[in-house]
């Protein structure tokens, strides 16, 4: 599997994504469409913890912020 930050370097410049972490509660560490470096920084700040998550209830949140996105193909990506 590739890590983020090598999915970050494979980019395009018409590509808006964003970075979250969870474990109980969903934070979004970078907002969709933030630039390359601020992805970069967020990317550099996850850990595995091996802390419980709530996996359905925090998809679902993922959902509702992929929701106010504009673009017109989105995608959730889940590492675990």
């Amino acid at each position: 599997g590739r890590s983020i930050g090598e999915i970050l370097r494979y980019l395009k410049p018409h590509h808006q994504i964003g970075l979250a972490e969870f474990d109980s509660e969903i934070r979004v560490l970078a907002p969709i469409g933030a630039d390359i470096n601020s992805l970069q920084k967020a990317s550099s700040s996850l850990k595995a913890t091996g802390q419980a998550t709530e996996f359905y209830k925090n998809i679902l949140a993922a959902i509702d912020v992929l929701k106010k996105s504009s673009s017109d193909r989105k995608g959730l990506v889940i590492l675990s």
